[in-house]
């Protein structure tokens, strides 16, 4: 959706022409905030809980590796 503006609003997908990533999830105000996952060119993915455009250093935050491995961090 969009908010003020035309702000992304809601969920939603956005990917960057500039360096192929792409994020889909949660925004507020145009920016990430809230579960989403950021999608790298290489395919790895990471996911989590996002604030105000970064992800959130008190949740659990997990990379997947595009071969198939990831790392969880509890406590990021």
């Amino acid at each position: 959706g969009c908010g003020k503006k035309d702000e992304r609003d809601g969920l939603g997908k956005f990917t960057s022409q500039a360096t192929g990533m792409s994020y889909e999830g949660a925004w507020k105000d145009g920016v990430k905030h809230g579960n989403g996952k950021l999608i790298f060119p290489s395919g790895d993915v990471l996911s989590g809980v996002w604030t105000e455009g970064l992800p959130e250093n008190s949740g659990p935050i997990k990379y997947q590796f595009a071969e198939g491995s990831c790392w969880l961090d509890p406590e990021y």
